[in-house]
């Protein structure tokens, strides 16, 4: 889970490691799994809590997501959903914004 992120970290660089796939076994473990990464992506986070709450997107992505797509596409419309990634889109450190394109087109 993406609550168990380290709130210290700095502005250095970070291996963020590999995407790994994530399976989601209901569409309510997949509403909770995007609250939570949309909780991450607020732009007041480290960007590295961000980056990392991407990564878990494109992994759920990998692990089968898209099997809910009604779920998955009515979490991503939503409001707090697509301002925080608007937001992600004009940052400026380019690890985020490798990240959400990474995240978008998986």
């Amino acid at each position: 889970s993406l609550m168990q992120l380290n709130r210290a970290e700095s502005d250095d660089e970070v291996d963020l490691g590999s995407v790994e796939a994530v399976q989601v076994t209901s569409s309510a473990m997949l509403e909770r799994e995007l609250r939570d990464i949309t909780t991450h992506l607020h732009k007041d986070l480290a960007w590295t809590q961000r980056a990392r709450a991407l990564r878990r997107l494109h992994g759920l992505i990998l692990g089968g997501a898209v099997g809910e797509a009604s779920t998955l596409a009515r979490c991503l419309k939503a409001t707090a959903f697509t301002e925080a990634v608007a937001h992600l889109l004009a940052e400026l450190r380019s690890q985020v914004v490798k990240e959400v394109c990474q995240a978008m087109t998986a």
